[in-house]
């Protein structure tokens, strides 16, 4: 299994508080079975905003870590960006991707209009950019009207669902969406967005039955090993 969203890295957002946290949260992943994680710290279109080789350093220091243990877990760099207006003038070029791919991963923030982030995604593409949208069960656009979320994967955007938002762990109204989302078959990825070992944990076993009984039993290695690893795949 493979996750593309994961807050794992030590000192840049609100991840782990240390090395040591972090490294346990690799002994939590390995141990549910995941194969590899893409690091993604918030990232924004501000100054100070940490470069590419700076997103390279962290992953390499942790990975060495990880290493360390014995672990059998592969990290790859990347960041979760937020999509405003101002990303499409943001001085990084290119934008920091997962995995060093041409997969970015955004988020709407709760503030940000509907067409305005609808504008900005399609701007990315004209770009080159695979635009995925991080927990797209959590936006409220989608879930006033759920149709967007269908004029998304239509356009070529890939929605990549959280194991928080489907198992119910932040709102019944999330939850709904989430649910919706992988049983209509308009989930192209699960990923965990974990940001601690324990409550918040990179854990994918938790969600496999419901998966399963959502969208049927080749449905959970679609989303948590065959996704994810064709994006690995175009790793340069």
């Amino acid at each position: 299994m493979i996750d593309t969203h994961c807050h794992i890295l030590p000192g840049l957002d609100d991840g782990p508080r240390d090395m040591a946290t972090a490294v346990e949260m690799a002994r939590v992943a390995a141990a549910d079975g995941l194969r590899a994680i893409v690091a993604t710290p918030h990232w924004t279109a501000a100054p100070g905003a940490p470069d590419w080789e700076t997103l390279l350093g962290h992953t390499a220091a942790l990975q060495a870590a990880i290493q360390r243990t014995g672990l059998d877990l592969k990290l790859y760099a990347g960041a979760e960006i937020a999509l405003t207006a101002s990303l499409l003038d943001a001085a990084t070029d290119p934008l920091p991707c997962l995995a060093g791919t041409q997969y970015l991963l955004v988020e709407v923030p709760a503030y940000c209009d509907w067409q305005v982030a609808r504008r900005v995604i399609f701007e990315l593409q004209l770009r080159g950019y695979r635009v995925v949208l991080a927990h797209p069960e959590r936006i409220l656009a989608l879930m006033e009207v759920r149709e967007r979320a269908r004029e998304l994967t239509a356009g070529g955007v890939a929605l990549q669902v959280t194991t928080a938002g489907l198992l119910g762990r932040l709102s019944r109204d999330v939850a709904r969406l989430a649910r919706w989302l992988v049983a209509e078959g308009l989930a192209n990825l699960l990923a965990t967005d974990a940001h601690n070992p324990t409550g918040d944990a990179p854990k994918f076993s938790p969600a496999r039955k419901l998966v399963t009984r959502l969208a049927g039993p080749q449905a959970f290695e679609r989303l948590t090993c065959t996704a994810p690893a064709e994006i690995l795949a175009t790793v340069p």
